[in-house]
């Protein structure tokens, strides 16, 4: 479980440096148009904004379900790789109480 939590801690990460990165590029072309009185240039400036906020809900919708798939597969591998231990120890249970 713990790759899980990190793996999800480092696609977070990721996304936000992006998500600063461009938002940044954002600031100073606003800025840019703001000292040049450049109107059309701020409002195609909000539209990528609500555009990178769309983009990042649907990045976090699959890295949230791409999470639960792998945490799924994680528990089926432990129940699987327990199985055959319990198994095991059960039959030398049985064979050291059966009479020989």
């Amino acid at each position: 479980m713990p790759a899980v939590t990190g793996q999800a801690r480092s696609f977070y990460y990721q996304q936000q440096l992006w998500k600063s990165f461009v938002e940044f590029l954002l600031c100073a072309t606003e800025r840019t148009a703001v000292g040049l009185g450049l109107a059309c240039v701020r409002l195609r400036i909000n539209q990528y904004r609500l555009s990178i906020l769309r983009i990042v809900k649907i990045l976090n919708s699959r890295s949230r379900s791409r999470s639960r798939c792998f945490a799924q597969a994680q528990d089926l591998k432990a129940r699987f790789t327990q199985r055959p231990s319990k198994v095991s120890s059960l039959t030398v249970l049985t064979r050291s109480l059966s009479p020989s």
